[in-house]
């Protein structure tokens, strides 16, 4: 098993991961993948002389099973005379409505790995990533969908984050730990196909296995290829525009005017890239629309090119510089684009804390009342269409009122759906799927206010419905 530790510094040392003096902050659960990067970073630490801490996130979703991992991995800091880095977060409890437990518990790990790292100093953040788990996010993707740059998979190394352990399949970490006699904690969470990845790597791999054996290493080759293809194209767009493309701050960014006769699929990389390394996402069909609002005839000196939910991006040009601006959009309705159809987007944002007023939708000449009631009084509007009741955590600042957008989706009981396709099983007509307020929280439709415009019955989505046990409760009225 001595070649794992030579494989291990070899991978390292030609991906650059780290180097000599390097502070290397150990992100671990008490799984297998975790116990193999701590057990392989302690062989590393004396060779080249690096200080690690620990830090751990205590997701308490499993009660005393949590809290018997944390101490598992705080014993073990204490082992290797290791700084113990610990946060909890309450995710029965606390976690928002309507976001996936996954990707919010992924985006809420990094951030306070981030602020710790910050804090202590550290210049590396390790986490335990297999080769299994590289493979399991490039069907994720394809599936959900992805451009180029997201099959290329989890990088190595981006900012302050190393993966050390993308060399090794979850059979070799298995192996590794059992030959060295290494304790770890199974989850048994890992194994609930309710998240995606469990059911990738559970149900749908082993039957992709099963009929193409070779698939691992054909979805291995597919990353490489797809990586280097977008590190080719960075790098020829950069030596054609590099210095001419420059971030003037606040998401204003100063383009050359001859991206826009280019052909429109290189504009739509360059734009895909350009907001990607300023950590602005933007979906494809949202760049779809940006370059043909671009290419459109008769534009004005400066133009709306997209807009949704509390995104706005336009453009300008000055004195025969061309402007590219990606900005929040005030509180309160704003000016509309125009959706293929010919009728008008609209948008009001309203404050938690102005709830206990009225809104007045001017495209609809419709007035809504909100207000927080208790379970009772729900019970005793229960039923009207005049009424929608839905739940909303308390962290929330702000909800939206819109409507319908291209890719919006809604999740009834049924399954997620696209709403288009709710529309049409529903068999509405354009004008009417565009009249229909949503009520959108935290980025996800929370109801579909169809009987406010007589479009049929209102619906409110999973997650936001209202509980017996809910004190808190947001009713939306027509008046």
């Amino acid at each position: 098993m001595s070649d794992i530790y030579k494989s291990f510094q070899t991978f390292a040392a030609e991906n650059h991961l780290f180097v000599p003096h390097d502070r290397i902050l150990l992100s671990l659960s008490a799984g297998k993948d975790s116990m193999a990067l701590l057990h392989l970073m302690h062989y590393a630490r004396e060779s080249f002389d690096l200080e690690l801490g620990i830090f751990h996130m205590n997701h308490m979703m499993r009660g005393g099973d949590s809290d018997d991992d944390a101490a598992f991995v705080r014993t073990l800091a204490a082992r290797h005379k290791m700084p113990f880095f610990m946060e909890c977060f309450d995710f029965p409890k606390d976690m928002p409505r309507g976001r996936s437990f996954e990707e919010f518990a992924r985006e809420l790990r990094y951030e306070l790995l981030g602020k710790v790292a910050r804090r202590e100093g550290y210049n590396r953040i390790a986490t335990g990533h297999s080769r299994d788990d590289q493979r399991e996010t490039i069907l994720m993707r394809i599936f959900q969908g992805t451009g180029l740059q997201g099959l290329g998979g989890i990088p190595l190394l981006r900012e302050l984050l190393i993966r050390p352990l993308l060399f090794l399949s979850s059979e070799e970490i298995y192996a590794f730990l059992r030959q060295k006699q290494i304790p770890w904690r199974e989850d048994g969470s890992n194994s609930d196909i309710r998240y995606l990845r469990n059911y990738i790597r559970h149900d749908l791999f082993p039957v992709i296995i099963k009929r193409f054996p070779n698939a691992g290493d054909a979805i291995d080759h597919l990353t490489d290829i797809s990586r280097d293809t977008v590190i080719l194209l960075d790098n020829l767009l950069d030596e054609k525009y590099g210095s001419q493309i420059r971030s003037l701050g606040e998401g204003l960014f100063l383009l050359p005017t001859c991206i826009l006769t280019k052909d429109p699929r290189a504009l739509t990389y360059i734009l895909s890239r350009l907001f990607q390394a300023h950590n602005i996402f933007t979906r494809h069909s949202a760049l779809k629309e940006i370059v043909r609002n671009l290419s459109a005839r008769n534009r004005r000196d400066q133009r709306l090119l997209y807009e949704n939910g509390d995104v706005r991006i336009s453009d300008a040009r000055v004195d025969g510089q061309w402007f590219f601006l990606w900005e929040k959009k005030k509180p309160n309705q704003e000016e509309g684009t125009i959706l293929d159809d010919g009728n008008e987007e609209w948008t009001y944002r309203l404050n938690i804390s102005e709830l206990q007023e009225s809104l007045y939708i001017h495209e609809l000449n419709l007035k809504l009342q909100f207000q927080w009631i208790d379970y009772n009084e729900f019970k005793s509007h229960y039923g009207s269409k005049n009424f929608v009741f839905i739940v909303v955590d308390d962290n929330i600042g702000y909800i939206m009122v819109r409507n319908r957008r291209r890719g919006d989706r809604i999740a009834f009981g049924e399954g997620r759906k696209k709403l288009k396709k709710y529309f049409i099983e529903k068999k509405l007509d354009t004008v009417s799927k565009n009249r229909i307020p949503l009520i959108i929280v935290n980025d996800q439709i929370a109801a579909v206010l169809s009987a406010f415009t007589g479009a049929g019955e209102s619906r409110v989505c999973e997650g936001f419905k209202v509980k017996s046990d809910d004190k808190k409760i947001l009713a939306i009225c027509m008046s």
